[in-house]
């Protein structure tokens, strides 16, 4: 075999691995990006697993697009409680303070934050324990489809540790 065959055999064979390289690159990146949850925009109503709405433990948020990316905001209508606000569910209105820490429904101070990877995490104080005690409020959640979000609701500070899993569903879909 001539050293000119040789040659050319070797660089059909490496054309046809890139080829094959290349396309399983394309076909791998379409499967990642059809795996990825897109929150739809709408007013979400959650409340935490195993209790039934309405009761005062509910929470409510909105998905809003903004100039920024999508964004976690206050919600208002649809029968929820929200009122223009965010509120993480939580047990304590339902359960009494004891059991769930928080006297009122936990309503975060913030404008809003934002959505990344089809979820969100804020952390922060409200005024929500006995007396008016400012209690520490973890709230995070991630979109499992376009319109069902689970996360966590966490109270603690003050002697108050509790951890509430919930569920919400887009009102608006």
């Amino acid at each position: 075999m001539k050293l000119t065959q040789v040659t050319n055999t070797w660089m059909r064979r490496r054309r046809g691995l890139l080829t094959v390289a290349t396309i399983a690159a394309v076909l791998g990146g379409v499967a990642i990006a059809a795996a990825d949850v897109q929150p739809l925009a709408g007013t979400y109503r959650a409340s935490a697993n195993g209790t039934a709405l309405p009761n005062k433990g509910e929470g409510c948020f909105a998905e809003k697009p903004t100039v920024f990316g999508k964004r976690v905001k206050g919600a208002t209508g649809h029968g929820t409680i929200c009122d223009g606000n965010i509120i993480a569910p939580s047990l304590g209105p339902v359960d009494g303070v004891k059991k769930g820490c928080n006297k009122k429904p936990a309503v975060l101070n913030s404008g809003g934050f934002p959505i990344q990877q089809a979820g969100f995490h804020y952390k922060g104080k409200a005024p929500i324990g006995p007396k008016g005690k400012k209690l520490t409020v973890d709230f995070q959640g991630k979109w499992v489809t376009r319109t069902k979000v689970t996360g966590t609701t966490k109270i603690s500070g003050g002697g108050c540790n509790s951890t509430v899993k919930w569920t919400a569903n887009d009102l608006d879909g």
